[in-house]
């Protein structure tokens, strides 16, 4: 029986390039995901908060965020904490 190793980050199991910025990003997003769906921050999508581009946070969330940077993501991370305290 062949055993393979594997690490806990799935980027670099299946050989992605990027995969540790592939997979702090997936950290990243499983948080904006978690924080958008738990604290029902999709009403807010309508409202004039400039610092925040719904339509890109929708994409990232539907998993489009290859080409997001890290700084991105903590950003927008960022600005729903704070707009989910307010």
């Amino acid at each position: 029986m062949n055993k393979k190793i594997t690490t806990f980050n799935v980027y670099e199991d299946l050989g992605f390039p990027d995969s540790d910025s592939m997979y702090k990003k997936a950290k990243i997003m499983a948080k904006i995901y978690d924080l958008v769906r738990g604290e029902n921050l999709l009403a807010y999508q309508n409202s004039e908060n400039e610092l925040l581009d719904w339509s890109k946070i929708s994409t990232y969330m539907n998993g489009h965020f290859e080409d997001a940077s890290e700084l991105e993501l903590i950003n927008i991370l960022r600005e729903l904490e704070l707009l989910s305290r307010s």
